[in-house]
């Protein structure tokens, strides 16, 4: 998982590049771009995919004001808000690891 933050990218950046330089190529390892602030704020997607140099996998939108009921009220965003996009972009990346678990099996 990374931010469009150029530290955080530099840092998955360099996981990426170690996981594979052991073994576990593309294909293996799916990275997520988490946006957790506004968009003025950050790298837009099309500058992260420049410096990261890797395949994005999923994107999760900012939703400051949802994620922050959710935490207030100590239930998760997926069950407090399940229409949301953000939310929807979760059952993506649990339907994701589940599709890789099963075909491992």
């Amino acid at each position: 998982m990374l931010e469009p933050v150029p530290h955080t990218i530099l840092r998955a950046m360099a996981m990426v590049d170690e996981l594979a330089a052991r073994g576990f190529g593309e294909g293996r390892v799916t990275s997520v771009l988490y946006n957790r602030y506004r968009t003025e704020m950050q790298y837009t997607l099309v500058q992260v995919q420049q410096e990261f140099k890797h395949p994005i996998g999923l994107v999760f939108t900012a939703a400051p004001e949802l994620t922050y009921q959710a935490s207030k009220n100590n239930i998760p965003l997926v069950v407090q808000h399940p229409d949301n996009i953000t939310s929807q972009q979760f059952v993506k990346l649990a339907e994701n690891i589940t599709k890789r678990v099963r075909a491992r099996e």
